[in-house]
């Protein structure tokens, strides 16, 4: 059997009911060290969030870190870039009060993204802790 959550010590054998440990995602989120660097820039801001995948009322959070660099806001599992966003290309920045997981309201980033290639806009949200830091962070990397 396989026990999920507890100590992310990492992958452990209970001897008394011989229940395999396994850490959750979360717990190897909560623990994780943050890139100094990304694609070849320097890292400017990074935390663990999450990000609202779904459209509308259909909510899919998918947990991962956030990295701001000096040109671009990135969203990674694990050692993958899931997307980045161009900071050029933010046309609105701000931090609203939202539902999250659990029907718990949080405060997120919502951004509004204007895509370069088909030249529409699409709206990002992602739950981050400190959600006002990370919008002074973005706003200053952007410029005017």
């Amino acid at each position: 059997r396989v026990r999920m959550g507890g100590s992310a010590s990492g992958v452990t054998r209970d001897s008394t009911n011989d229940e395999v440990y396994m850490p959750s995602s979360l717990e190897l989120l909560r623990k994780k060290s943050f890139l100094k660097e990304l694609d070849g820039e320097k890292v400017v801001y990074a935390s663990t969030g999450s990000y609202d995948a779904g459209r509308g009322r259909n909510s899919v959070w998918r947990l991962g870190a956030l990295y701001l660099t000096e040109t671009a806001l990135s969203f990674m599992q694990g050692p993958h870039i899931r997307f980045k966003l161009l900071l050029n290309n933010i046309k609105e920045l701000k931090v609203v009060e939202r539902l999250w997981v659990m029907n718990k309201r949080l405060k997120q980033l919502e951004i509004t993204y204007i895509d370069p290639i088909i030249k529409r806009g699409r709206i990002y949200y992602f739950a981050v802790q400190e959600a006002e830091a990370w919008e002074r962070e973005i706003a200053k990397s952007k410029g005017p």
